[in-house]
């Protein structure tokens, strides 16, 4: 029994990929557009997939959503079982930032004239039993709810029109030294002084706050897919799980959230987890993600513990523009890509 995560070269978005041998496939967003003519179609085909079990969209955010729109407006229709999207309630339309409100419009348009299975309604409420985030497909796979609670989504309209975008960072080249970053970032986000500055500049987007992240489940192996989930969200929901820094998750991987963005990563959420291998999904293209503080948090924190840290890129030409071979070698860290984006998990 096996596994296989295909992490598409989606420009700075997300699409993956996953196949059982079971023969359960999801595919979890679609990335920018363009993505589905290059790169999911052909795998879908030589896969000799005719049907996913699951599409995820795990918001609406222009760059995981604008492949989804590219299959679907070539009629593609029979190739998707069930759709999962949470967007029946936005008709704003705004450009600004990242954000495809259009798109999630023209979206929900294309879905209602198909045959598809749209659920629209994935959350859960505060307090509620964990069988009530746990969905089971195909066979052999189970995924467990971290985001979005109720709440959120309940409220999310009345604040679009409060989004502000997302300031960009960096270049995508960072020459800064990791250990300097980590030692940096730590101390900004002790300092008292300047804890409302921080909070408001590492707040999370609207969009992302109602991010679907899920712990996903094969045959015993654990793996963590976090969209571009608000992680006191995510750390919130390990913990209502009975997660702590004495029974951390283990995973095989975590798909970072907002693809490695530091407003999207603590080290509470690093405390509660125990994983080697962090993928990064982006081109860098948009934003300058990853962000080179959460390349530094994650290589530095706990090492004792997390022995062994390996980022894995699914562009291999962005991995020198973050981390040089000399920073390995000093913070023992391994950067990489899988051949052909693929990886197996037995």
């Amino acid at each position: 029994m096996s596994i296989e995560f295909e992490f598409f070269k989606a420009g700075h978005g997300d699409s993956i990929l996953i196949s059982t041998s079971n023969g359960t496939n999801i595919l979890i967003d679609g990335g920018e557009e363009g993505t589905y003519g290059e790169e999911i179609e052909d795998s879908l085909d030589e896969r000799g997939i005719e049907k996913l079990d699951l599409v995820v969209l795990t918001h609406i955010d222009s760059d995981h959503i604008g492949g989804i729109i590219e299959m679907l407006e070539e009629d593609n229709h029979d190739r998707i079982n069930e759709l999962w999207f949470n967007d029946s309630t936005i008709k704003i339309n705004v450009k600004n930032g990242e954000i495809g409100y259009g798109q999630g419009n023209t979206l929900e348009e294309i879905i209602k004239d198909t045959p598809i299975k749209h659920n629209s309604n994935l959350f859960f409420e505060k307090g509620c039993n964990i069988a009530d985030r746990e969905y089971f497909i195909g066979s052999d796979i189970k995924l467990t709810l971290l985001s979005p609670m109720k709440d959120t989504l309940c409220t999310q309209v009345k604040k679009w029109k409060e989004y502000n975008g997302e300031i960009a960072g960096l270049s995508c080249f960072d020459e800064r030294d990791l250990g300097l970053v980590a030692e940096n970032f730590r101390a900004e986000n002790l300092n008292k002084a300047k804890t409302k500055k921080l909070a408001k500049a590492t707040k999370t987007s609207l969009a992302n706050e109602t991010s679907i992240a899920f712990i996903l489940e094969y045959n015993q192996k654990k793996f963590l897919f976090l969209g571009d989930a608000d992680i006191k969200t995510i750390n919130q929901s390990l913990i209502d799980l009975n997660y702590s820094s004495k029974n951390r998750l283990e995973v095989e991987f975590v798909k970072l959230s907002h693809h490695g963005s530091k407003k999207n990563i603590n080290e509470d959420f690093l405390d509660l987890i125990d994983t080697s291998k962090f993928i990064i999904l982006t081109d860098c293209s948009t934003f300058a993600h990853p962000d080179k503080e959460t390349l530094a948090l994650i290589a530095t924190h706990d090492r004792e513990k997390r022995k062994d840290v390996d980022f894995i890129f699914n562009y291999s030409e962005l991995i020198r523009k973050k981390i040089s071979a000399e920073e390995e070698v000093k913070y023992d860290v391994d950067a990489y890509s899988f051949e052909d984006n693929i990886w197996e998990v037995e």
